[in-house]
């Protein structure tokens, strides 16, 4: 029990310490326009937040049900049918989980609109790797709903988005073995605080 209190309040903490940054975030997008070339890639950190608290709140609802927690080990006062905790928890955690899920296509969508405009005019950087790792969490939190659901077509959707990952990882590690080679980075005058 003191787990799942400790892990949904640093996971409330994070998510909404990062909402705060969204309103820096936004207030600059609407204030200066998009960034530079180069960095839009990191447009898609954005994504992260939302994605992996959807994810947390589905993972922690399905563990008191594994774990049995309000019928064996704890109970809450006020509450007269413990067995029903699960079951709300479990439906509360997916209705917060689509709702974060939206939010974070909202941010994925903003995101990969601006770099696909850039990508031509965009050459290797380490914030490339930012087009995978915040995306990761929106792909497991897709096929979570999808399984929560019982939806073929949602959990198909986020196994094409995981494969797109996969590949575009393998395409970024080769675009980074590229780079130094070519001493594009890692080299006097071409790290990435010189630009």
């Amino acid at each position: 029990m003191f787990i799942l209190v400790a892990g949904l309040s640093y996971q409330g903490l994070g998510f909404f310490v990062a909402l705060m940054m969204y309103g820096i975030y936004f207030g600059r997008l609407l204030t200066s326009g998009l960034p530079i070339d180069m960095s839009r890639p990191a447009m898609f950190i954005a994504v992260g937040p939302p994605s992996f608290t959807a994810l947390a709140f589905i993972g922690m609802a399905q563990d008191v049900t594994a774990t049995q927690i309000f019928s064996v080990y704890t109970n809450l006062n006020g509450i007269i049918n413990q067995d029903i905790i699960p079951d709300i928890l479990q439906l509360f955690a997916l209705l917060m989980a689509i709702f974060l899920w939206t939010l974070a296509f909202w941010f994925f969508a903003i995101a990969f609109v601006a770099s696909m405009e850039a990508i031509t005019r965009n050459d290797f950087h380490l914030n490339w790797y930012a087009y995978v790792f915040p995306n990761v969490g929106f792909t497991i939190a897709t096929i979570k709903i999808g399984e929560r659901l019982d939806s073929n077509g949602i959990k198909g959707v986020g196994t094409g988005m995981a494969a797109v990952l996969f590949f575009l990882w393998i395409v970024i590690v080769l675009c980074h073995i590229k780079a130094i080679v070519n001493r594009k980075i890692c080299w006097p005058g071409k790290d990435e605080d010189s630009h």
